[in-house]
């Protein structure tokens, strides 16, 4: 007498914890983890990164410093791009050669400049900077975004700013100067401070 199998189809349960192990599979081949390769390009990448911030804050560095501080205005064109634009209050500044005179202006207005920076901080290609400014005004017209004052005689001036600067190969493309204006206008006796009364709101 012949045999006869009998084969039981899967039940449902079966069915399902199939399915799901084969979707825990195709998850985990989908999420790989980096191979040692990926891993050495993606912190060779980071390196590079962090190297290119270094360089940018050492180039702004430089800006204050030597070319700023100590008035030496041939350096500008190794640390700005020819086409390089300065945001400044009322005007803006295009170019390297605009930006040379601008400074030549500048300090024939302001004696001796002193600048202490805080809060230098890089990312991508730019750079930001907390700044206090000392120095002596000489008399000349003294532009800000309120307007332009006659300012008649030397005076010592000290102010706060925060500068942030866009790099592009090694080079300055782009600067914005935020001062503390009110608090010069104030220095130099063109608006009038009232000081709050004890308690009042």
């Amino acid at each position: 007498m012949p045999i006869q199998l009998f084969l039981q189809r899967p039940t449902v349960r079966a069915k399902l914890t199939g399915g799901i192990r084969r979707n825990k599979l195709e998850r985990h081949q989908a999420v790989r983890c980096p191979g040692r390769k990926e891993k050495v390009a993606m912190e060779h990448s980071l390196s590079a990164s962090k190297s290119q911030e270094a360089r940018n804050k050492a180039i702004v560095e430089r800006y204050f410093r030597e070319v700023l501080d100590q008035r030496k205005i041939d350096v500008l064109p190794e640390l700005m791009a020819p086409d390089a634009v300065l945001h400044r209050p009322g005007l803006d500044v295009i170019g390297l050669e605009a930006a040379m005179r601008r400074l030549s202006a500048t300090f024939e207005d302001y004696s001796g400049f002193s600048s202490k920076l805080s809060g230098l901080m890089a990312e991508g290609d730019m750079v930001s900077v907390r700044i206090l400014h000392r120095t002596t005004v000489r008399p000349h017209t003294f532009r800000s975004r309120a307007g332009e004052v006659p300012l008649a005689r030397d005076q010592e001036l000290n102010w706060t700013a925060i500068v942030q600067f866009r790099l592009k190969e090694g080079k300055i493309v782009e600067e914005w100067v935020m001062r503390d204006e009110l608090g010069m206008l104030a220095q130099l006796g063109t608006v009038t401070v009232v000081p709050r009364e004890h308690g009042s709101a």
